[in-house]
């Protein structure tokens, strides 16, 4: 059984708060119900998290922003395994590094609620069906202050052979980029010996304007189209470009990608976050990318 738009947006209207819980299956949800209603009370108010503010309907999913209370539906993914094995840096989390981690998602998510914001960064949506939470989906910005980013360009700049490439006709839009970063953050000239414009400088550069497309589901809800789904909701939703990068061996997340309407443009790259932490030197990926045509609608909030 699932629920279908009509059925989940009754639940909500009748029930707001059951949704929101993290349980395993959905007794547990509405035997909870009182004591979420009290940490969401206090979330809301100190911690400026709104629940129902961009959250998503769709005919099977309630996608509500994340919580720090959900680490306990994450739980089942990042503890297992086989369900991160081709994650991130492909190894388990403990329990403390996952509350860590989902009350940082909350809390930067929660910031696009603030007047004044400069630029959102991160989105993060708990993907909820009848059995509770089965995973996320998250959408990231990687602003053109980023460090490592700064630094790709001032290396750029002060290497010939990376200014012959830029000055190929097919690399006009990265070199705006470059220079587009470059100007944004008063670079200052900076000789970096031997720097090579290899194709993860490329992509970081092309792309610097796209937002992350990250999702994970439960083993347990896998294989339902959720993923899909929640992928498709929250473009549609959000509008802007997409990137994505993904192990060579993780098919259905490939899956996810195409079907989301992402297409691949670079066979194993690099990922040089993953360089150091992935086990077994699996730091390759390919590279998936979309543009919806449509304005980014978090841009400028």
């Amino acid at each position: 059984m699932t629920y279908g738009i009509n059925m989940m947006q009754r639940m909500i209207a009748t029930n707001p708060y059951a949704l929101m819980a993290s349980g395993s299956n959905h007794s547990e949800v509405l035997v909870n119900r009182s004591e979420e209603v009290s940490n969401a009370s206090v979330i809301d108010v100190d911690r400026n998290l709104k629940p129902y503010t961009n959250s998503l309907v769709t005919a099977n999913l309630f996608l509500r922003p994340i919580f720090p209370s959900d680490y306990r539906g994450l739980l089942p993914i990042f503890t297992n395994p086989e369900a991160v094995k081709y994650f991130m840096s492909g190894r388990v989390m403990t329990v403390e590094e996952l509350q860590q981690k989902t009350s940082h998602r909350a809390m930067v998510s929660a910031d696009v609620h603030r007047p004044g914001r400069r630029v959102t960064d991160l989105h993060s949506w708990a993907m909820i069906t009848h059995d509770g939470m089965v995973g996320y989906c998250m959408v990231e910005a990687r602003l053109l202050d980023d460090p490592a980013l700064l630094e790709s360009v001032k290396g750029i700049f002060n290497n010939r052979a990376a200014l012959d490439l830029l000055d190929k006709p097919e690399n006009a839009a990265l070199k705006k980029n470059a220079a587009k970063i470059r100007k944004k953050n008063g670079a200052a000239p900076k000789e970096v010996p031997g720097v090579e414009l290899d194709w993860p400088m490329q992509l970081q550069l092309r792309y610097a304007d796209y937002m992350e497309l990250s999702y994970a589901i439960s083993p347990a809800s896998s294989g339902r189209g959720l993923t899909t789904e929640a992928c498709k909701a929250v473009i549609n939703h959000v509008g802007g470009k997409y990137y994505a990068t993904v192990h060579p061996l993780n098919i259905p997340s490939q899956r996810v990608l195409e079907k989301s309407g992402l297409d691949k443009v670079q066979d194993n790259i690099v990922v040089d976050r993953y360089v150091s932490s992935c086990q077994q030197g699996q730091s390759r990926r390919h590279f998936y990318i979309l543009d919806t045509g449509r304005k980014n609608e978090y841009a400028n909030l």
